[in-house]
């Protein structure tokens, strides 16, 4: 929680500082280019709390998720750029889809500007108790042995989970897309 005490901190000096006396005047949106629910949203709706107690006005969290989590990224884009629209920019929103969209409606480092590191996540990988393998090695042998067995899940294209999940490591590239339900 202290990180995002000190992210609340930042962004609040950040926006406040071109217009100190009138900003903000209006709620503040705060885009998530993924669903209600996920990871990035519940960071958002806790640093959105915080930013409204301490800059004293409205902070609405807006999801808008798909198309490989471009679409938030677009409207955020898109808006004008007076501290009004912010936006959540998760890893796979801002590393990842590039190399999977062929052509973005935005170009990453001309439409945005980092404000502050947030929050930090880490990827687990996890089996049932009576599952056949107990490594990632033997993951991979029990895949390859028994193909469409297994199944992975992920909150979108584009994002770590679906980038560094099993499936993407056990089959060759062009059989994940294939494959691929999202």
């Amino acid at each position: 929680m202290r990180s995002v005490g000190v992210a609340v901190l930042l962004i609040a000096a950040t926006l406040a500082a071109p217009a100190a006396a009138e900003y903000p005047d209006k709620p503040i949106r705060l885009i998530v280019p993924q669903a209600a629910g996920s990871a990035t949203d519940t960071v958002a709706r806790l640093l959105g709390a915080e930013l409204t107690r301490e800059l004293g006005q409205q902070v609405i969290v807006d999801n808008r998720p798909g198309g490989a989590l471009t679409i938030g990224l677009d409207v955020t884009a898109k808006s004008e750029p007076d501290g009004y629209t912010i936006c959540m920019g998760p890893i796979g929103a801002l590393a990842i889809t590039r190399h999977m969209v062929a052509k973005l409606p935005y170009d990453i480092e001309r439409d945005f500007q980092p404000i502050a590191l947030v929050a930090k996540g880490h990827m687990l990988l996890a089996a049932a108790p009576n599952a056949p393998f107990r490594s990632v090695a033997e993951l991979i042998d029990y895949a390859k042995k028994n193909p469409g067995k297994l199944s992975n899940a992920s909150s979108s294209n584009g994002s770590p989970g679906h980038v560094g999940g099993p499936r993407s490591c056990i089959f060759p590239i062009k059989a994940a897309r294939r494959r691929s339900t999202t």
